[in-house]
Formats: structure tokens, sequence, C-alpha cells
């Protein structure tokens, strides 16, 4: 069996090791610190010993509410450099605590959840209902809308929100992705060909209708409205829910560009909101 080294070995073990260790007494006040965990705080000796960590916490560090055993040192800057992962363990008198630095790991995850936020932009299929996004419905919306410009030939444009997603996932149980996937099968459904369907916002698809005047798209909306009012979402049984919708619809007129166009359809989506119509010439 091992023999344990002398005490004062352990010490200067505990001293040089490239871990942050602190050791906290049963008052909650730390006693004692190795040079390490000083660096990674960038702090003295003295403004760590005989503190607690609760006045750690306010002073030197900040805790993450989601992982209490992280901690977030800040720079210069007021932002945080430094991430520490904290290890807990019990001592004699009161405990140890063994701090490793996670910088390294805290950013590549950073990274990570920054380059799949870009692809997932720079997608031209939504994940959840396999229609077009916001990207690729503007990348063919533009060449419909040079041809409206040339030719005067009739381009309409509908936004349809389902307002009740949420109620239906607290009151039923369903969850969103199923709602939202049954709706889209709906209008895919119920669309020409030729027409480009897309999921532009958490519960807001785009239809784009290429040689459809204003008052046959208008009446498109007043009959996927009432498609949808029994829609029934294939989960478990196959549950028919009731779907709170509304419809804006506007059309091409001269000198609109595909900006202009969206942000009308917007404020035409927004007026059914309200109560005030849905359709904007």
């Amino acid at each position: 069996m091992a023999q344990m080294p002398e005490p004062a070995i352990l010490a200067a073990i505990a001293s040089r090791t490239p871990v942050g260790v602190m050791l906290v007494g049963d008052d909650d006040k730390v006693s004692w610190v190795n040079h390490s965990l000083l660096v990674m705080l960038g702090v003295t000796e003295k403004a760590v010993v005989g503190q607690s960590l609760r006045q750690l916490a306010e002073k030197v560090y900040r805790i993450i509410p989601d992982d209490p055993d992280l901690i977030g040192v800040s720079g210069d800057s007021g932002q945080v450099s430094r991430w520490l992962h904290v290890d807990h363990h019990p001592a004699e008198s009161g405990k140890l605590l063994f701090y490793t630095d996670v910088t390294k790991e805290k950013n590549l995850q950073a990274e990570c959840v920054q380059l799949a936020e870009q692809l997932r932009q720079q997608s031209t299929v939504d994940s959840i209902t396999g229609l077009f996004t916001r990207k690729a419905l503007m990348q063919n919306l533009e060449p419909l809308v040079s041809r409206s410009r040339r030719y005067s030939n009739p381009l309409s444009v509908m936004m349809m929100d389902v307002t009740n997603i949420g109620l239906i996932e607290s009151d039923m149980g369903i969850v969103r992705e199923d709602v939202l996937l049954a709706v889209s099968h709906l209008l895919k459904d119920q669309m020409r060909w030729a027409d480009l369907i897309g999921r532009v916002g958490d519960n807001q698809f785009l239809m784009v209708l290429p040689e459809t005047p204003l008052d046959a798209a208008s009446k498109l909306a007043e009959k996927l409205s009432e498609r949808l009012v029994t829609l029934t979402v294939p989960y478990g049984q196959g549950a028919p829910v009731t779907l709170a919708v509304c419809f804006g619809v506007t059309h091409w007129k001269k000198g609109d560009d595909s900006n202009l166009l969206l942000r009308r359809v917007g404020e035409a989506l927004l007026a059914a909101k309200k109560g005030a119509g849905g359709t904007i010439e």
C-alpha cells in the first residue's frame, strides 16, 4: 500500500498544481488558495483569503445561474474572459474546491452555436417543414417581381400567421413542430406547382403566387382558412385541432420591389390581426 506524503509535501503539490485549489472553512470563508487559482481569477491572495464565497461571487467572479458549477471571470472590458468549472469535495474542516479552466471548451461551444445559426440562416430549406426559408423565398421572388415590372404580369403575396400554437401546446400537449408540419402539408396540397411557399417566422408562412390577381389571392386565403379549421394533426390517434389563423394579402403594383411588397403584406397581416381586414391594394 502506498504511503501518504507528508503534509508539507501535499501543500507543496497543491501550491504548484495547474488546477486551481481553494480551501473553505466551516464558516464559508476562504482559508487558503493556491497560486494557479489566483492567476485564473486575476487577483491577489489578499483579495480572496478571508472572504466568503458570497463575497467572491459579488466582487471577483460571477456564478452562471443555469450551471452553478460554472463561474465566469470578467476581463478589463467587463465581459467574461475566462470560464472555470468548479468541483466541490468535503474536507476535514470545511471543503476543498478545485477549479479547472474550461475557457477553450466554452469558446468552441459558442463558435459551434454561432456556426449552426449561420448555416441555418444560409439554408434554403426549413428544417421542420421542408418549405423554403425566407432567404430562399427572397431569391425566388426577385425574378418574379422583375417579370411583373417588365410585362405587368399579376403577382400576389400572402402571409399567414398561426396565432394559437402556444395554446394548442399547453392545452392539448401537441408539440409545435407537429402542428407546423401538418400546416405545411395542407398548404402544399392546396397550392399550385408554380406557387412558392415558405416558413418565414416561428408561426408564419409566406406564399408567393405568380400570375395571380389580388381577388383570386383573397379567395385562396379564404379557402385555406376554411381548410385549416378542420386540420387534423397526426399526433397519437390523430388529434383534430382548431387553429386560429390570420392572412395578409397584397399584390404587386408599379414601382414595387421585393422589399416593398413584403413590407406591405406584413402590414396587411398586422391589420388582419387587429380585425381591420387583411387585404391591402
